[in-house]
């Protein structure tokens, strides 16, 4: 079985729950009340995984995150827990450089205590992408903005698609490929496969426009 294009030329579906409407019929239901193999939490929860590897995939998805406080004194931080890695950094007005830890090695033998003004940031050392150091060490606080790529926030139904339109049916060949693709009754390998070829064609075109996550 060939999995039909969605929406039928009908324009893309605008929420999740479009989304899902739009894959009952390949599913054999009408609605939610009679998927016979699968639930809309199953469906839901593959959109969402199809996002996060969409978003892992392409920088599609990025924000300014202000939610980092910086003290007086600390240098190191837990970066939020979408985030995927770092474009821009700014303490107040200023601009933060990125450097490496070999470059502040070099920079100042003592620079994991020097302190002042911060200018840069670093994100290895062990850190790895999960934590932001400040260098040198602050003498006062402020607000860390950090504009990231990041996965996008788990989506209920009801909410919008977070995808430009050119895009808008990677959701539904991600969760055709994952229904289809499971052991039951309602397993279709041959559908599978052919849904995973398009959506990897999708995230293939994503990387190409919009670049890849860093």
């Amino acid at each position: 079985m060939l999995p039909l294009l969605p929406g039928g030329g009908a324009a893309p579906a605008e929420t999740a729950q479009d989304l899902l409407d739009e894959l009952y019929p390949l599913l054999g239901a009408s609605g939610s009340a009679d998927l016979d193999f699968w639930s809309d939490a199953q469906l839901l929860g593959w959109l969402n995984a199809g996002l996060a590897r969409l978003a892992r995939t392409a920088a599609l998805f990025v924000e300014r995150d202000t939610s980092i406080t910086v003290e007086a004194g600390r240098a190191q931080y837990s970066l939020p827990t979408p985030h995927l890695s770092t474009l821009h950094v700014s303490l107040g007005a200023v601009l933060l450089r990125p450097a490496s830890a070999a470059e502040l090695e070099a920079l100042s033998a003592t620079w994991q205590t020097d302190r002042g003004t911060p200018a840069r940031y670093w994100q290895d050392s062990g850190l790895g992408t999960a934590s932001i150091g400040l260098y040198p060490k602050p003498t006062a606080g402020g607000t860390l903005a950090v504009i990231e790529h990041e996965v996008p926030d788990t989506l209920p139904a009801g909410d919008p698609l977070p995808l430009p339109e050119p895009l808008s049916d990677y959701g539904f060949f991600y969760i055709l490929a994952e229904a289809r693709a499971i052991e039951s009754d309602g397993a279709m390998p041959e559908t599978a496969e052919i849904c995973r070829q398009l959506y990897g064609l999708i995230e293939e075109i994503a990387g190409d426009y919009w670049g890849m996550t860093q």
